[in-house]
């Protein structure tokens, strides 16, 4: 295992945004890089693009401190769909069973909930959550590695349609929201998700918004309500201090 080195998996046919320039677009595996920063020293992040084309060979995690397994456009009630969706599965759990530190971002942590033997599905009402969310630590997350320096409410960044709708067996949750039972939960001492994104700007939600909202007086609302969320990129550095270390 290399202790300097942080496994991104990502989801590369799924950007919903092709970039007319630099700028990252939302399951770009830069968002990760530029969240943490320059916090870690000497910290090298690999990216492992998965493409919707074929089966999928994935590194063995045992060569990394630590992996985070992003979003996606996907959902995982499109596993019959997804031919890598059984290797992703596989991966996850021979990641747990060498007890590398694992953290999954909204896709991610509805992928891992599934690979462990939860369920996953759409909110009851078909909503989607979008925007600034208010989030409520739970009494375990209080003194969780997770939560160093995050505040007991505080604010996130989210996108997304579907849920844990039901937890693998010993999972606890670390967060929620009104909307959303389980925003951030502990599957094992090791594994971890959240249902927000850490990683997310403004500008990201800005870019996503153009996407999905089309009359332009809502986007003006929705631009207007938004703001940054440092306590929720906290929560990421704070899974590569644990992973990596400082």
């Amino acid at each position: 295992m290399n202790s300097k080195k942080l496994l991104h998996i990502s989801f590369a046919d799924d950007s919903i945004i092709v970039p007319k320039d630099s700028r990252p677009v939302p399951f770009d595996h830069s968002l990760v890089s530029r969240a943490i920063g320059g916090y870690f020293d000497d910290l090298i992040i690999e990216s492992f693009p998965v493409y919707d084309a074929g089966k999928t060979v994935f590194p063995d995690a045992r060569d990394y401190a630590g992996v985070v397994i992003g979003g996606s456009a996907h959902f995982v009630r499109e596993a019959d769909q997804l031919v890598w969706m059984d290797d992703i599965v596989t991966f996850i759990r021979k990641t747990v069973e060498a007890k590398i530190p694992l953290l999954g971002i909204c896709f991610g942590h509805q992928l891992i909930a599934h690979a462990l033997g939860g369920i996953v599905g759409s909110f009851s009402d078909d909503r989607r959550d979008f925007g600034v969310i208010q989030m409520d630590r739970t009494k375990y997350a209080e003194k969780h590695m997770l939560f160093e320096g995050v505040p007991e409410v505080f604010d996130a960044l989210a996108s997304h349609g579907d849920i844990i709708r039901k937890l693998p067996v010993g999972a606890q949750v670390l967060v929620s929201s009104a909307g959303c039972d389980v925003e951030a939960v502990e599957f094992k001492p090791t594994v971890h998700g959240v249902q927000f994104h850490p990683e997310y700007t403004p500008e990201i939600m800005l870019n996503l918004a153009k996407e999905r909202i089309v009359d332009a007086a809502s986007r003006d609302r929705f631009a207007a309500g938004l703001s940054s969320a440092p306590y929720a990129t906290q929560v990421l550095r704070n899974f590569v201090k644990h992973a990596v270390g400082d």
